[in-house]
This record gives C-alpha cells, sequence and structure tokens, in this order.
C-alpha cells in the first residue's frame, strides 16, 4: 500500500516495492497488532532490526505498556531503555510526563542492574489451578521434552512442585512471612521426605497433591517414591544459584504492568549461554504477567518476544486467542516453523501460526517457505511464446498458474527483504493484503540505541566502601604496583598457572621483602589481573602516561572489587535467609504436627545442592577462621613495631571494622541458623 494510515495504535513502516518494473514506495501498515504479529526470518535475515525494534520504537511513542523479552542480554532492553528516555525528556506537559510507563528490567546476570520481582506472590495465587500452572511452566521448562508428551513421572513431579508451591502459599499467609517464593518452593524440596509429608499432609488443600507420595512411602515403595520426586528435586535444583534466590525474593514492582496508575516497561533479560537454566524463571514471569493484564480496562501492551521457542508459555494462546478485546498486541519472532514445532510441538505451533492474522517472514526455506508461499496463493499470468519456421513466426500468448512468491525466491531473499500479510480492522479495511518489498526502518533513530547504557537500580557499596578504596590503594602504592606491574608477562594463557605458580614466581624476582612478595600474591588475585592482562599490555605500551593510566584503572579495579564483595555479601545473606525460612518452618510445623522436634537433620543430604552445601559450609569455615584468626591476634605494640619495621601501611580503622559484627553475625546466630545440622565445635 503506498498510502499510510496512521492511528493510535498502529505500527507504520516505509518500505520499496516494485510493480510492473517500476520501484515504487509504499507502506506497511500495521493497523491491528491485536491480532498479533508473527515475524520470521533466520539469523542475519534483518527481523530484529527491520521490524521488532521499529515496532517498540513506534509503541513507546505511543505510551504502550511493554513487556520485552530479550534473548540476548540487554540488546532489546537498551534498544528500549534509550527511546523511553527520548519520550521522557520530549515530554514537557507535566500531566502527559506523569502517564509515560516506569521502566523495569529482570536480569539474572546484572544484579545492579536489575530489579526484583517474586512471580508466585501469594497475592497472584488465587486458587490451586495457579499453583499448578506455575509448577507446569517450571517443569516444562526445566524438561522440555514434557512439552510434547507427559508419563506417570512428569505428572507426579509437576504434581509435586504443585503442592509445594500451594503449602508455602498457605503458609505464608498464616505466618505474614515471606515465604512464598521459587527459591523457597527449591529450598523445600530438599527436605527429609519424611518429615515433608508429614507436615503438608495437615494442610487439607495440599493434602489431595500428598496423597500418592505418602501412600508409596507407607507401602515401602522407596523406589517408586524416589522416582515421583527425583525428577522434580533435580530440576529445580538447576535453578538454586544465588543470583536467582536474589531476584526472585524481593518485589520492586507489581506485575500488572498494562495498570492505567501504574504503567510500565518490563524487559526481561535471558542469557544464550544459561537459556536453559533461565527459561524456568523468565517462563513463569511471563506467563503470570499474561494472566494478570488479560482484562478490560487497562492501558494498551506490546507483548514483545522475539525467540520465542527458547523459552515455553502456556499461556501463550490463550493470549493471542483473547488478548485482542483487551488491547494487547502479540508480536512473536521465531526462526522458522520447523523451530517453533520442535520446541512446542506441532499441535500447539500449527495454533499460534493459525492465528495470528499478521504474519511477515525474511529468509526462510523448508517448511517455513511453503506456508508463506501458500498464504501468497497463486495467480494467472500470462506467457508468451514464440515459433519460427522457414515460412513465418508465429507468437502465442497463453495464462499458466503460477505462484505468486516461490519458495525458491523467500530462500534467496536479501537481508531486510519481507513478504507477508497484513490484518485490518471495520474502521481501517486494508484492501492490498500482501506484500513484499524492501523495509526502510528509521535509520536516524537507530542512532540513539545504545546512546544510555541502562542505569545501575541497586548501589552495592558498604557504607565504609571509600575506606575500603583508600586503605587497598595505599598498600598497592607501598608496593609500587603500577610500576611492577608493567613487567608482568602479557602472553600468559593459563589461568591455573598464572594464579598458582607465576604470580609466585614474579613476586620473588620483582621484591626483596618476604612481607611484600607475600601481599603481592593475594592482591593479584583479589583484582583478577588474569582478566586484565590484555588492557594492562595496551595500556603499558602508551609511553607517554602510562603511569597514569595503570593508576586510574587499577583504582577501578579497586572499586569493582569492593562493590563485587559487596555483591557476595548480600547475595550469600539472601541465601542463608531463604535456607533459614525453610528450616524453622519445617521444625515449627514438624513440633505442631507430632509434639517432638525432629531426630534427624531436616535437609536430606543427598538431595542439597552444591550451591546450599557450600553457603551452609562456607558459614561455618568463616566462623571457625574468625576464632582461630581473633585468638591469634598481636597486640598492638607488636603489631605496631612490625609495621614500622617493614614500613607497611596503617590499617588500624580498616582491620577493627565488623569485628563484633562478625562475632555476633556469625557465632551468635550459629547454633539456631543451622539448628537441624549437627554441630560440630571447633577447639584450638
Amino acid at each position: 500500500m503506498e498510502d499510510r494510515i496512521d492511528t493510535k495504535y498502529s505500527v507504520n513502516i516505509p518500505y520499496e516495492y516494485h510493480y510492473k518494473g517500476q520501484l515504487r514506495q509504499g507502506w506497511i501498515n500495521f493497523v491491528n497488532l491485536f491480532r498479533a504479529l508473527l515475524v520470521i526470518g533466520t539469523p542475519g535475515s534483518g527481523k530484529s532490526f527491520a521490524l521488532i525494534e521499529e515496532i517498540i520504537e513506534q509503541m513507546i511513542e505511543k505510551n504502550f505498556t511493554l513487556l520485552i523479552y530479550d534473548f540476548k542480554f540487554d540488546t532489546l532492553s537498551k534498544v528500549a531503555y534509550n527511546y523511553w528516555r527520548r519520550k521522557k525528556e520530549r515530554t514537557i506537559d507535566a500531566n502527559e510526563l506523569s502517564t509515560l510507563p516506569v521502566f523495569y528490567t529482570l536480569s539474572f546476570d546484572n544484579i545492579e542492574k536489575s530489579h526484583r520481582c517474586n512471580p508466585i506472590d501469594p497475592y497472584l495465587m488465587r486458587n490451586q489451578t495457579d499453583a499448578a500452572d506455575a509448577a507446569t511452566i517450571i517443569m516444562k521448562n526445566l524438561n522440555k521434552e514434557w512439552i510434547k508428551r507427559s508419563d506417570f513421572f512428569s505428572k507426579s513431579a509437576i504434581s509435586f512442585v504443585s503442592g509445594l508451591i500451594w503449602y508455602l502459599k498457605k503458609k505464608s499467609e498464616e505466618t505474614g512471612e515471606n515465604i512464598c517464593t521459587l527459591p523457597h518452593v527449591i529450598t523445600l524440596s530438599t527436605i527429609n521426605i519424611e518429615y515433608l509429608l508429614e507436615i503438608m499432609m495437615t494442610e487439607v488443600e495440599v493434602r489431595s497433591l500428598m496423597i500418592p507420595f505418602k501412600d508409596a512411602m507407607e507401602r515401602q515403595a522407596g523406589q517408586q517414591l524416589a522416582g515421583q520426586t527425583a525428577s522434580a528435586q533435580i530440576s529445580l535444583s538447576l535453578l538454586a544459584s544465588k543470583e536467582i534466590y536474589y531476584i526472585m525474593t524481593g518485589n520492586d514492582f507489581r506485575l500488572d504492568i498494562n495498570n492505567p496508575q501504574k504503567p510500565k516497561i518490563v524487559c526481561i533479560q535471558n542469557n544464550p549461554d544459561r537459556s536453559e537454566i533461565y527459561a524456568a524463571p523468565i517462563g513463569l514471569y511471563i506467563n503470570k504477567i499474561l494472566q494478570v493484564v488479560n482484562k478490560p480496562g487497562c492501558r494498551p501492551l506490546g507483548l514483545i518476544l522475539d525467540e520465542l521457542p527458547t523459552v515455553f508459555i502456556m499461556g501463550l494462546r490463550k493470549i493471542i486467542d483473547t488478548g485482542r478485546s483487551h488491547y494487547v498486541a502479540s508480536v512473536l519472532g521465531i526462526q522458522s516453523i520447523t523451530q517453533l514445532i520442535a520446541d512446542y510441538g506441532r499441535e500447539l505451533a500449527e495454533v499460534i501460526f493459525d492465528n495470528c492474522s499478521n504474519v511477515f517472514t525474511g529468509a526462510a526455506k523448508g517448511e517455513t517457505a511453503r506456508r508463506i508461499s501458500e498464504i501468497f496463493g497463486r495467480i494467472h499470468q500470462e506467457k508468451k511464446s514464440k515459433a519460427i519456421s522457414n515460412n513465418d513466426t508465429t507468437v502465442n500468448f497463453s495464462t499458466i498458474l503460477s505462484e505468486l512468491l516461490p519458495k525458491s525466491k523467500i530462500t534467496s531473499m536479501s537481508t531486510g527483504h519481507f513478504g507477508g500479510i497484513v490484518a485490518d480492522t471495520f474502521e481501517n479495511p486494508i484492501e492490498q493484503k500482501l506484500c513484499f518489498g524492501l523495509l526502510k526502518p528509521n535509520m536516524e533513530s537507530k542512532k540513539i540505541q545504545g546512546k544510555y547504557e541502562i542505569p545501575i537500580h541497586t548501589k552495592f557499596k558498604s557504607k565504609n566502601h571509600q575506606e575500603l578504596v583508600e586503605s587497598k590503594l595505599k598498600l598497592i602504592h607501598s608496593l609500587n604496583f603500577f610500576e611492577i606491574v608493567q613487567n608482568l608477562d602479557f602472553s600468559k594463557t593459563n589461568y591455573l598457572d598464572f594464579y598458582t605458580n607465576y604470580t609466585q614466581k614474579f613476586a620473588t624476582e620483582q621484591y626483596g621483602n618476604h612481607i611484600q612478595r607475600m601481599q603481592f600474591i593475594p592482591l593479584a588475585l583479589e583484582l583478577k589481573l588474569f582478566d586484565h592482562l590484555q588492557k594492562l599490555e595496551e595500556i603499558t605500551k602508551d609511553d607517554s602516561d602510562a603511569i597514569q593510566k595503570l593508576e586510574g584503572y587499577i583504582t577501578a579495579l579497586v572499586d569493582r572489587m569492593y562493590i563485587e564483595k559487596e555483591i557476595d555479601k548480600v547475595l550469600d545473606a539472601n541465601f542463608m535467609k531463604v535456607i533459614h525460612d525453610i528450616n524453622l518452618l519445617v521444625e515449627r510445623e514438624y513440633i505442631r504436627c507430632t509434639g517432638n522436634k525432629p531426630k534427624l537433620a531436616v535437609f536430606d543430604k543427598q538431595k542439597i545442592t552444591d550451591e546450599i552445601a557450600a553457603s551452609l559450609e562456607k558459614n561455618e569455615d568463616i566462623a571457625k577462621d574468625f576464632i582461630k584468626e581473633y585468638r591469634s591476634m598481636p597486640s598492638k605494640e607488636l603489631a605496631d613495631a612490625f609495621r614500622r619495621q617493614h614500613e607497611i601501611p596503617i590499617f588500624e580503622k580498616v582491620s577493627a571494622i565488623n569485628q563484633t559484627d562478625v562475632v555476633n553475625g556469625y557465632l551468635g546466630i550459629l547454633e539456631t541458623l543451622y539448628s537441624s545440622y549437627p554441630i560440630e565445635m571447633y577447639k584450638e
């Protein structure tokens, strides 16, 4: 179509096309994205650059709320943030500014920039069906083969997780504690099965879900019980990371992102290297959001799901079918139909393809090319043939039925070329719905996509952060670190050898003082020098002001080092709190049910993940090491004499910081924190 049809909900993209041998300019008018758009294209075809990014930009300009699934870290998130920020800066009217959506991100790989949200908050779990849906999403994303088939053990696993979720929902409402979260579900699954069934059978609404497991235990069918629960426990154990525990136990915002009073743009980031793990929590977020937003009286919502097959969303079919009346515009990106069939199963993939009224494809082949060619259909084309004989020349004209857009043409499309069909409305009918040509995205707007980084949401700096940094820099200066570091062998490629052998050899060569050698070696590890060898080499080669540049770079590394230590500290504390919550819950409920304390450890040691076990051991080791270090601490006079002799910087303020907190924080609560674990008293 050559005319632009611009409405308050439309997305309009210019394109070039050929008609009767002439190059013409036109518009692809998506006037009804509420009937869903399916974008297909192999990698490099331009589906994100030419279509999805354009849709995001125009939806933000028209005040849509957005849910964006960002498969490649923050690629689409950064694009959306810069378009949103430009819109905010352009908006002068205070009333209009107050209606702009608020920008949120969820990322398990960038804790500082990520917000926190609990997708199974008790407020959102209205009935047991919600718990069953959540369990299904989690388990099918962790076990993709269950999407297309299910057996006794897969159904048992889903039922088991559903029971865990609903039990924690009831206990959370009963106690007022924040224990109905996915991390608490994961931790609860590691409880000794005898204790777990004992306490859960007391809840009437959970009992029906737990009866098969209780029966198996009473019949001493240990192998069957293990098979029923192992599928759930093994799958959930994959999610036991401190980052997931931290993000999913907070509540910075509500999931009603199209709420007219509190509109939001939410970007959920994945990681291609960890997509199989992150798919479960991300699928849980998206599925719960789709349940919450699909209701009347809300703001228009753009649902942008590029690389859709990488995450299973159970409520997708419903949102495509019914979201139109609630102003939910679904934009789905896939690489091919066969990819969608492989990950979603043929039945659901067919429904998704058939129910998307807008379909566009870039370069594609096989099944995808065949289906798109069928959408364009066949037309009668005139064929001219010429026969030449000794006497005369005969010209024949005939018509043949041929494909309007052949499969071969779809397969050989260049980057940016797309073909497809658009849906119209009663108010804005489109006579020619089929189109094929070169899309012309707004290249001027592309220039601002990387202008600003997504801002940091949580600053992980301790109260004495600056003091710690300054103290470490004093040590660095005392070691002539900026001069010494220029002598490193920047060609080193073996990570383990660098820290275990090379740094010791290097320190021996550079320092005659034993104390300085012992200070340099751990400092190199703390600063992660191996990760920065290439950058250090670049700075060192700049003879003009290498020392000054090194000083600035190393100072930034020290600052970052203490930020990362604080992140680890916060994540460890949150992780331990979840374990502590479940430990106390199980002990309290078991005593209430039986009148006795558990005789064995509450947690089943065979089911505890490495992450949980490491945290428990780490905290006990910290307490043990602190006692040993504290008891052997030299007197102030001895330390002063030692410092004067070797000219070591004074760190009295830093070394004294939080000593009392460490004792109270670890030793004071150690017994109660691990009351279900056998405690070994360490003697010197």
